[in-house]
């Protein structure tokens, strides 16, 4: 069994609330979950593991432009064509100068 099929990514939410319980100094930094959700995401053998981390980074900040633009990199590398608009909507709205956000919305809708 590899470690993508034994992976809990549905947990994800449970268990950084409890490590967060458990270890309340520890800190989860924005660009870290970023870094590893693009890693997993732009893989195409772990891209659903790559959606999953930056589901949970967009939860704990709802305020990122780059982790909705981030997101929407990784649904449009997965073929998600529906999730990256949306993604990539969000991210404007936060951030309208976000630049590679109008670029995909423009080769999303060609």
């Amino acid at each position: 069994m590899t470690w993508q099929q034994s992976s809990p990514t549905s947990t994800f939410p449970t268990l950084y609330q409890k490590l967060k319980q458990e270890q309340p100094s520890l800190s989860f930094q924005e660009w870290k979950f970023n870094n590893l959700g693009l890693q997993l995401g732009l893989n195409p053998e772990t891209s659903d593991f790559g959606i999953k981390v930056h589901d949970l980074a967009v939860t704990l900040f709802p305020e990122s432009a780059n982790l909705y633009d981030s997101l929407a990199e990784v649904h449009f590398f997965a073929g998600n064509s529906k999730e990256a608009i949306l993604n990539s909507k969000k991210s404007l709205a936060l951030n309208p100068e976000n630049g590679k956000a109008v670029n995909r919305l423009k080769q999303l809708k060609n």
